[in-house]
């Protein structure tokens, strides 16, 4: 996800619709492994992770990681963001938020809490 010229990585739990947002400081496998992993130090290490094919989840670097890990990593369709739609919504709304947020000089993680907190319905 990217917002105000700055990448993020958004990781949402397919249940409960939890987010996670990490600021990173490139666009690479090494940057979003290392994000992925403080992510796994509070919540654990999940069964399946899904992502798009962007470069970072496309490397060597990353499958090596999700083998250490024992993570299936599943991949959405090339050219078809859909098939990932849950995050893709995720992604949309989170950007609509913190744009706003941010432009009326509000706290970014509050709002993110205030999103995580807020009851949604399936």
């Amino acid at each position: 996800m990217c917002l105000q010229k700055t990448n993020y990585l958004l990781c949402s739990d397919y249940h409960s619709k939890y987010i996670e947002i990490k600021k990173l400081t490139l666009n690479t496998a090494e940057s979003v492994i290392r994000a992925l992993k403080q992510i796994f130090r509070t919540h654990g290490i999940p069964r399946r992770l899904h992502s798009d094919n962007g470069p970072p989840f496309d490397s060597q670097q990353f499958v090596n990681f999700t083998k250490t890990y024992d993570i299936e990593h599943v991949t959405s369709s090339p050219k078809y963001p859909k098939s990932n739609g849950m995050v893709e919504r995720a992604i949309g709304t989170m950007q609509a938020i913190l744009n706003k947020v941010i432009k009326d000089g509000g706290d970014p993680n509050l709002a993110v809490l205030e999103y995580n907190t807020t009851r949604k319905f399936c």
